[in-house]
């Protein structure tokens, strides 16, 4: 059995080898040689006992890490360096069992003096070999399953022993005056002095080779089929494919200076150990001892998971929480719960989906109540918030915007209002993607002044901490051009004077068509935002948005920047839900370059679309960008491994939100980057972090300070460029050693901006 605990040395030795040896082929001769291991390993099956063959270069190679106990038959011709192998090998809990002439030649074919072996199988060369055939006693004391015989020998070695208990011994009156050992047994080797298996060999030596196994091993009966390598191929390919998977990640963690626990550690040094292991098993087609290997290697690579879970101490921990979800809840508990287990990851900001398909979640005098909702003796939104509060989760209820209807099927809103419903090119209501969703018309005031009524009723009736908008925005136009509503048609023609039916896609009218569309999506984005200004000037104001600011505006009239520019929304959440680890990193750097620092960018990954690991990369990339936060989508996905990461180790600790106490979050970042520092030993660099962070940790929160605190951070970044040109650090390292201190800047950038005044920023003119 493999020992794998923390703590213990981890003993890859499993089962028994039979060692062949090329250099002793030659000297006896192959078919003589090769026969007489096709004699042990017949008789070792036909007593069920499970064994490998191996060679003396496998030895050299590392082979005796992996076999319990090892039989040499006759191997004369031992190298030196192979019987300091053997040394070590029964140091480490080995066993020997060698037999005749094992070790007694130079690989030349001359004879030693003695057994190189002597001092581990505690026997001497005695005389030459006895000039007729012996008789070989056993001694049943020890040997208690044999019978009582004396089995007639035709080549031995005439040895004494020394520190070893004799198990049978020789006896011939006419040529020898005493007994003579034919076994010796040591507490880890056995000798037996006779030429096993190259000649006829009486049945009572397998008897006697099966009792020194079972005295070292135990119990060694195995079954009656051998299996193959290619018996267990799939699960063996799935766990080194795991193990190297997750050796990756483990290896960047190293190069990232990383804190990584001491047990994850250690699994990590054993693991290369079995891998190791588990590749000699395959390349000897050991079927038992592959997947013995093969199950250790699982629970070594599940122990190095820790190692890659690094968690931030400040940061937003955002969650969708969708509607199936909350239709599955029935009782209040239920909804509590929801709550519960986010809290539990240490999440500290929820989105729950409040208005969606044109109904609500809660009971609204405005809008209609999901069905599902309305025989419930509670409130589920207020039972939602209420826990939360409890938890210190902040909330900011998810509401649809301008689409009305999925499925293809109308909510009771556009049930209600037919006319308020918008139009493809083809005038249908329902667009050619696979969700068939349709949409209110964004230029219709009426359908405007119901939304802002209703999340007026929102905002006002509930203990909310902002407001969380999405589908702020047309239909893609990759799959249907939406707008052409007999009420739009008349709209854009009053705006522009162009007749819409007679515009050419893609033509400069066309432009005029999307600026058109794209102004009733950011004038509606601005007029929510006056309402929550007026209203109740605390509450934030956020969006879930296309990622790429550029193919927002381009596909969906989602002109996102122009929106933080100008401070309509205090945070976006980016959705970029792909199972493409670099491509999703890459546009959370795209787009957090894009909008300046002006507002807090959480990109959004999709819990749904994700393995494990794309799960794992994808959040620790929001920190090596330097964003100050991250969201998850959504809720109905967070569970099993991926929520198991989250509570131990990538959310494992609780965080500081940035966006609402960023002095603080700054103070915690500025920690983590001289700690990282002093891993890397870059003292230097790590002392003027820790004097920053305690010069800041003094300070009030106010612009001036903020100020201070982007061109203090800028310095530090500098520094770091400068170990780069100083070839003190590697490029590569740039990012890693980085990252915190971005994200201070950021803090800090959008600390200044918020806190300005502001000039209005028009939008840069469309281009398609």
């Amino acid at each position: 059995m493999l020992l794998v605990s923390v703590g213990f040395a981890i003993d890859l030795k499993d089962g028994i080898a039979i060692v062949t040896d090329s250099k002793t082929q030659s000297l006896v001769g192959k078919d003589i040689y090769n026969k007489g291991i096709e004699a042990l390993q017949i008789a070792l099956d036909e007593n069920f006992v499970m064994f490998d063959t191996i060679t003396s270069e496998d030895v050299s190679n590392g082979a005796l890490n992996y076999y319990e106990a090892v039989i040499l038959l006759a191997q004369s011709a031992m190298q030196d360096k192979e019987v300091e192998l053997y040394k070590e090998y029964i140091e480490a809990g080995g066993y020997v069992i060698a037999t005749y002439n094992t070790s007694l030649m130079e690989p030349n074919g001359n004879l030693r003096e003695d057994l190189a072996l002597a001092d581990l199988l505690k026997v001497s060369i005695d005389s030459s070999l006895p000039k007729k055939p012996l008789k070989t006693s056993f001694n049943l004391d020890f040997f208690n399953n044999l019978t009582d015989a004396e089995a007639p020998t035709k080549e031995a070695l005439i040895v004494k022993a020394f520190d070893g208990e004799s198990l049978a011994s020789f006896k011939s009156i006419s040529v020898l005056n005493e007994s003579f050992p034919a076994i010796i047994k040591t507490d880890s080797t056995a000798y037996i002095a006779e030429n096993v298996y190259m000649k006829e060999t009486p049945k009572v030596y397998t008897e006697a080779l099966l009792e020194i196994l079972t005295a070292f091993l135990g119990d060694i009966e195995g079954g009656f089929f051998r299996l193959t390598v290619d018996d267990i191929k799939d699960p063996i390919d799935e766990a080194k494919a795991w193990y190297k998977t997750i050796e990756r990640d483990f290896k960047v963690a190293q190069r990232n200076y990383e804190v990584i626990p001491e047990d994850a550690m250690k699994a990590y040094e054993d693991s290369q150990k079995v891998y190791g292991a588990l590749k000699f098993a395959e390349s000897k087609n050991a079927g038992e001892k592959a997947g013995t290997y093969l199950y250790t290697l699982k629970d070594l690579t599940n122990q190095m998971i820790p190692g890659i879970l690094q968690t931030r101490g400040a940061e937003a921990r955002a969650v969708w929480i969708d509607y199936q979800s909350f239709e599955a809840s029935k009782t209040e508990e239920d909804f509590r719960d929801i709550v519960r287990k986010l809290a539990k990851a240490n999440i500290n900001m929820i989105f729950p989906e409040t208005i969606y398909s044109g109904a609500t979640l809660f009971r609204s005098e405005v809008g209609e109540q999901k069905k599902i909702y309305q025989d419930l003796p509670f409130d589920p939104l207020e039972v939602v918030i209420d826990e939360a509060h409890k938890l210190g989760i902040e909330v900011h209820p998810w509401v649809w915007v301008f689409c009305g209807g999925y499925w293809g099927e109308f909510g009771p809103t556009l049930q209600k209002h037919p006319e308020w419903v918008e139009l493809d090119e083809r005038g249908q209501p329902f667009s050619n993607w696979e969700y068939q969703t349709a949409w209110y018309n964004a230029s219709h005031p009426e359908v405007r002044a119901y939304l802002l009524e209703l999340y007026n009723e929102l905002i006002t009736k509930y203990d909310v901490d902002g407001l969380h908008v999405d589908y702020i925005r047309y239909n893609e136009d990759g799959i249907s051009h939406f707008g052409y509503s007999d009420y739009s048609k008349e709209a854009f023609f009053n705006a522009t004077g162009l007749k819409l039916d007679e515009i050419r896609v893609g033509s400069q009218e066309w432009i005029r068509f999307n600026t058109w569309r794209e102004n009733n999506v950011t004038t509606f984005v601005e007029q929510i935002r006056k309402m929550l200004d007026e209203t109740n000037s605390t509450l934030l104001l956020s969006a879930a948005v296309v990622p790429d600011p550029e193919n927002s505006r381009r596909d969906v009239m989602q002109n996102w920047k122009h929106w933080l520019d100008n401070g309509y929304l205090d945070f976006v959440m980016t959705m970029d839900y792909r199972n493409d680890t670099a491509g999703f990193k890459g546009n959370a750097k795209k787009g957090l370059a894009l909008i300046e620092d002006k507002a807090w960018v959480y990109p959004g990954l999709g819990l749904y679309v994700n393995d494990r690991f794309n799960n794992i990369g994808q959040i620790k990339s929001t920190r090596e960008v330097g964003s100050t936060g991250v969201a998850l989508f959504s809720n109905i996905s967070f569970w099993k491994e991926k929520y198991d990461d989250a509570v131990s180790g990538l959310f494992k600790n609780t965080s500081v939100m940035p966006m609402r106490e960023p002095f603080k979050a700054a103070v915690i970042l500025l920690d983590e980057a001289a700690d990282k520092y002093h891993r890397a030993s870059l003292d230097d660099l790590s002392k003027a972090t820790v004097s920053l962070r305690d010069e800041v940790a003094s300070w009030d929160e106010n612009l001036e300070n903020a100020i201070q605190l982007r061109e203090k951070t800028i310095t530090l970044l500098a520094a770091i460029e400068q170990l780069k040109a100083d070839r003190v650090i590697r490029s590569s390292e740039v990012e890693t050693l980085s990252s915190s201190l971005v994200s201070v800047s950021r803090i800090a950038n959008i600390y200044i901006f918020q806190n300005s005044e502001k000039e209005y920023v028009p939008p840069t003119p469309r281009t398609n």
